[in-house]
C-alpha cells in the first residue's frame, strides 16, 4: 500500500472558516500499523493490494472522527458486513486465535489539522486499551497544538489511559474526554464549529457509491434543508394586527392626558396653599417646642430643691448617727473594764475556734465517707455474678472485698457516722481491697489488650480481602508480591507486560479444575516472555535477587520445554488443561502428562501416577489428599475470578463472625477496666482517712469551755450589757434612715439628669424647627412675605 499527495482538493479537507487541512495522520499498534505517521499535503490518495491497510486507515479515521461505536461500521467500503471489530485491529488479528500482539495491548490514533493561514494547528486522537477477557476502553483527547509524538510514546514505551490524561492534565491547552457526546461537541468546534451533520455525511462517504443523480447528489451532499416557516408568517401577520390596536390605544391614552392636563393648574394652584400650610405648621411647631422647654426647666428647679432638702436631712442623720456610735463605744468601754467580762470574751474564742476545727476535721470525714460511699456500687458490681465471667477472684479477694462493703453499707447520707473502732479499721481495710482492685485492673488490661489486638487484626484482614474484593471487581486478580514485581521488571525491559501461565491456560471440564491448580501448584505463577526476551528477562530475576531478595518466581524457559517436552499420556490430566499459545503446551504436556485422570478410588493404584476429581493423589505407590489451601482459590482461567471472590467473601463473613464474638466480650472487659479504674478513688479515701487529725481533744476543750462560761456571774453587768444592746438598736435605725435618704437622693440626681438631658434635646429640636421655618420663608418668599412680617420676631427660650 502506497500513499501519495496531490494538489486536487477531496473530502480528506475539513471545510469551514477555519480553513483546516488533514496533515498527519499517526497509527500505534493499529492492525498491521506498529508504529507509522503519514503526512499529507493538501489531498490524500490510498493505493495498494488488497489486505494492504487502506481500509484500516480509512477506519482509524472514521473512530476519531466519529467517535460513536454504535455508528462506526468497520470496513464500510466493502459494502458487506465485516468481522473487524476494535479488538482485533488493536491486538493485529491475522488469523483465527492469531494475533501479532497477543496479550494487554495499548493503541494510539492521532489526527493532525492544520490552518495554514493562521498557522496554527490543533491534533485529535484516541487511546485504546485492550486485553483479553475485557472489552477495549477509550479515552479521547484534543490538543491545540501540532502533533507530538512524545507526548503519546514515551521512553519506548505508550502511555497508559491513566498515565494520558495525567500528562494532558498539565498542559493549559489539551483536554481529555471519556464520554462520547462531549467529545464529538468540542470536536466539532475546534474543527471550526462544523454541523453535527457532518458525521452522518462523513459516515456516507466512506461508503465510496458512484454519482448517478446530480440533484439528488446536490441536495444530499451540499444544501442544507431549509422548509418554509409557515408559522413564522402567520406570527408576523399576528403581529400586525396587534400593533393596529396599540395605536387605537395610544390615540385613546392622549385624549385622556389633554384632560389631565387642563386639572394640573388647579393642582398647582392647591400645591401653593399647601405651602403655606406648611409654613404655619412649622411655626406651630416651634411654639409647641419652646412650651416644653419651660416645663421642663419648671421641673428641674423643683427636684434640684427635694435634692438640697434631702442634703439637709442626711447632715441631721449623721449627726444623730454619730452620737448613737459615740455612746454606744463608751458603754463598750466600760463593760470591757470588768474582769467576768473579759474572761467570758476570751473563752467565747477559744470556743469558737475549737468549734470550728471539729467541724472541718466532720466535713472532710463526711467526705471521705461519701467518697468511700459512691464506690459502694462498683464493689458490688464486681462482685455479682455478671462480673464473675470476665474475672477470677478467689475467695480470698471476695471476702475481703465484701467484708468492706458490709462495713459501708451500715453508713449513708444523713446516718450517724461510724463509731471511733469502725473508723480506725477502715485505712487498712481499704488498703487490703486497693490491692486486690488493682491486681484485678491488672489482668483485666492485659485480657483487654489481647482483645483489641485480635480486633485490629482481624478487621485489617477485612480491609485488606474488601481491597482484593474491588480490585477482582474490576478484573483486576490479586498474584503473590514476588510475581507483581517481576513482572513489572520485565515489562520495563521488553515491548509488553508479560503473561502468567495460569493466564494463558484453560481447564474446560471444572470437574478437574481442583486437581489442575494443585498439580501445577506455584506453577501457575510462572512468568512467560517470548524466547527471544529470556535471557533477559533471566537477568532481571537475578538482579531482583540480589536486590529486592525476590524469591520462588518462576521464569519458564519455552524454547527449552518445546525441545525437551514429553508427551502426554492418553487419559492424563494434560489433556484437560488448553491453550491458545502453542508453546505452552509441551510445558503442560511435560509436568501433567503421566498423571492418569480416575474417576474413582478403585482407579488410582492402576497407574504410577493418578489423581481423582476429589484431589486424592497417587504418587511413588502412596495415597494422599491434597489439601484445599493448596488448590483454592482458583487462578486458572475464566472461573478464577468468580473462585477468588468467592473464597474472599467466605474469609470476610469469617471475620465477621470472630468480630461479632469478640466483639461483646471486648465491650464487657472494657467495662471492668473503666471501674476498677474508677475504683483508685478508694486509695485516695484512704490518704485523707490517715490524714485525718483526732478531734476528740477538742471536744473535750469545748465542754470543758462551755462549763467555764456558765460559772461566769454576769448579775453585775447585766445593765450595762442591756444599755449596749439599746444603743446597737438606735445606731441600727439611724444607719437604715441614712441608707433610705442616699436611695432617695439617687433617685433624684437621677432624675434632675434625666431632665438636663431632655432640655438639651428639646433645645436643639427647637433649633431645627426654627431652621425648617426660615427654609420655608426662603423657598416660598413671594406668597408667604406678609405672613412671615406678621409673625414679629422670634424669641428664644433661654
Amino acid at each position: 500500500m502506497t500513499a501519495t499527495t496531490s494538489r486536487t482538493p477531496t473530502h480528506v479537507s475539513i471545510p469551514g472558516p477555519m480553513k483546516l487541512s488533514l496533515t498527519r495522520i499517526f497509527l500505534y499498534n493499529w492492525h498491521r500499523f506498529h508504529d507509522h505517521t503519514i503526512h499529507v499535503q493538501d489531498s490524500l490518495y490510498l493505493a495498494g493490494h488488497n489486505g494492504s491497510g487502506k481500509s484500516s486507515i480509512l477506519d482509524a479515521l472514521q473512530l476519531v472522527l466519529v467517535a460513536d461505536r454504535q455508528r462506526i461500521r468497520f470496513n464500510s467500503s466493502t459494502q458487506a458486513r465485516s468481522d473487524r471489530t476494535l479488538d482485533s485491529y488493536v491486538r493485529g488479528k491475522v488469523g483465527e486465535g492469531r494475533f501479532l500482539r497477543p496479550g494487554n495491548t495499548i493503541a494510539y490514533i492521532a489526527l493532525e489539522f492544520t490552518d495554514s493561514q493562521a498557522v496554527s494547528a490543533v491534533t485529535l486522537g484516541v487511546c485504546i486499551e485492550v486485553g483479553e477477557g475485557k472489552s477495549a476502553e477509550r479515552t479521547f483527547f484534543i490538543v491545540t497544538d501540532a502533533f507530538d509524538r512524545d507526548l503519546l510514546i514515551q521512553n519506548g514505551q505508550a502511555l497508559t489511559r491513566r498515565e494520558l490524561k495525567q500528562t494532558l492534565r498539565s498542559r493549559r491547552a489539551a483536554q481529555t474526554y471519556d464520554q462520547v457526546e462531549e467529545y464529538q461537541t468540542n470536536m466539532l468546534n475546534r474543527l471550526g464549529g462544523l454541523s453535527p451533520r457532518f458525521l452522518d455525511l462523513f459516515l456516507k462517504a466512506l461508503t465510496f457509491q458512484p454519482i448517478r443523480n446530480i440533484r439528488e447528489f446536490v441536495e444530499q451532499w451540499l444544501l442544507e434543508a431549509r422548509p418554509l416557516d409557515v408559522e413564522t408568517l402567520r406570527n408576523v401577520v399576528d403581529r400586525l394586527g396587534e400593533l393596529n390596536i396599540t395605536a387605537n390605544q395610544v390615540e385613546t391614552k392622549i385624549a385622556a392626558l389633554q384632560a389631565i392636563l387642563e386639572r394640573q393648574t388647579a393642582v398647582h394652584d392647591l400645591r401653593r396653599q399647601q405651602q403655606e400650610y406648611l409654613i404655619l405648621v412649622a411655626l406651630l411647631q416651634v411654639k409647641a417646642i419652646e412650651q416644653q422647654i419651660a416645663d421642663l426647666t419648671t421641673q428641674t428647679q423643683q427636684v434640684q430643691q427635694q435634692v438640697e432638702q434631702r442634703s439637709a436631712e442626711r447632715t441631721m442623720a449623721n449627726t444623730a448617727l454619730a452620737h448613737a456610735q459615740q455612746s454606744l463605744l463608751d458603754a463598750e468601754v466600760q463593760l470591757l473594764q470588768f474582769d467576768a467580762v473579759q474572761r467570758r470574751e476570751e473563752l467565747q474564742r477559744e470556743l469558737q475556734r475549737a468549734t470550728r476545727e471539729v467541724e472541718a476535721i466532720r466535713q472532710r470525714r463526711q467526705l471521705a465517707l461519701r467518697t468511700l460511699h459512691e464506690e459502694m456500687p462498683t464493689l458490688s458490681w464486681l462482685l455479682a455474678d455478671d462480673a464473675e465471667q470476665n474475672l477470677a477472684l478467689s475467695e480470698t479477694d471476695r471476702h475481703c472485698l465484701q467484708h468492706l462493703l458490709d462495713h459501708m453499707n451500715q453508713w449513708h447520707e444523713g446516718a450517724p457516722e461510724p463509731d471511733a473502732a469502725t473508723l480506725a479499721a477502715l485505712p487498712d481495710q481499704i488498703d487490703a481491697a486497693v490491692q486486690v482492685l488493682e491486681a484485678l485492673l491488672e489482668q483485666v488490661q492485659t485480657t483487654e489488650y489481647d482483645l483489641r489486638q485480635q480486633v485490629t487484626t482481624l478487621r485489617e484482614r477485612g480491609n485488606s480481602l474488601e481491597q482484593e474484593l474491588r480490585h477482582l471487581q474490576q478484573g483486576r486478580l490479586g498474584y503473590p508480591r514476588g510475581v507483581e514485581r517481576l513482572r513489572e521488571l520485565i515489562a520495563e525491559h521488553t515491548d509488553d507486560e508479560p503473561a502468567l501461565l495460569c493466564e494463558l491456560i484453560e481447564v474446560p471440564d471444572d470437574r478437574w479444575q481442583n486437581a489442575v491448580e494443585a498439580m501445577l501448584g506455584s506453577r501457575r505463577f510462572n512468568v512467560i516472555v517470548q524466547p527471544q526476551y529470556f535471557d533477559a528477562a533471566m537477568r532481571v530475576l537475578d538482579q531482583a535477587r540480589a536486590r529486592e531478595k525476590l524469591y520462588d518466581v518462576g521464569l519458564l524457559d519455552i524454547a527449552r520445554a518445546m525441545k525437551e517436552a514429553r508427551r502426554a499420556q492418553s487419559g492424563s490430566l494434560a489433556v484437560q488443561v488448553h491453550t491458545t499459545f502453542a508453546a505452552l503446551r509441551s510445558y503442560i504436556d511435560t509436568v501433567l502428562g503421566d498423571i492418569i485422570t480416575c474417576h474413582s478410588l478403585d482407579e488410582l493404584h492402576h497407574h504410577r501416577r493418578a489423581i481423582t476429581p476429589e484431589v486424592m493423589l497417587y504418587s511413588e505407590w502412596t495415597v494422599r489428599a491434597i489439601p484445599p489451601g493448596r488448590y483454592q482459590p482458583w487462578f486458572i482461567g475464566q472461573r478464577a475470578q468468580h473462585s477468588q471472590a468467592s473464597g474472599h467473601r467466605e474469609a470476610l463473613q469469617e471475620i465477621g463472625t470472630e468480630l461479632s464474638l469478640i466483639t461483646p466480650r471486648l465491650q464487657a472487659i472494657e467495662k471492668v477496666t473503666g471501674l476498677l479504674k474508677r475504683s483508685r478513688q478508694l486509695n485516695r479515701v484512704r490518704q485523707q482517712l490517715e490524714l485525718l487529725p483526732d478531734d476528740r481533744l477538742l471536744r473535750e476543750e469545748i465542754a470543758e469551755y462551755g462549763l467555764q462560761l456558765k460559772a461566769i456571774d454576769g448579775h453585775e453587768t447585766a445593765h450595762l450589757e442591756h444599755e449596749i444592746a439599746r444603743l446597737r438598736q438606735i445606731v441600727a435605725q439611724e444607719q437604715a434612715i441614712i441608707e433610705q435618704i442616699d436611695r432617695a437622693q439617687g433617685q433624684r440626681e437621677h432624675e434632675v439628669q434625666s431632665l438636663q438631658q431632655k432640655l438639651t434635646t428639646a433645645r436643639r429640636l427647637q433649633q431645627d424647627h426654627e431652621q425648617t421655618v426660615a427654609d420655608l420663608y426662603a423657598q416660598y418668599p413671594p406668597r408667604c412675605g406678609r405672613r412671615r412680617n406678621d409673625a414679629g420676631p422670634r424669641r428664644r427660650t433661654p
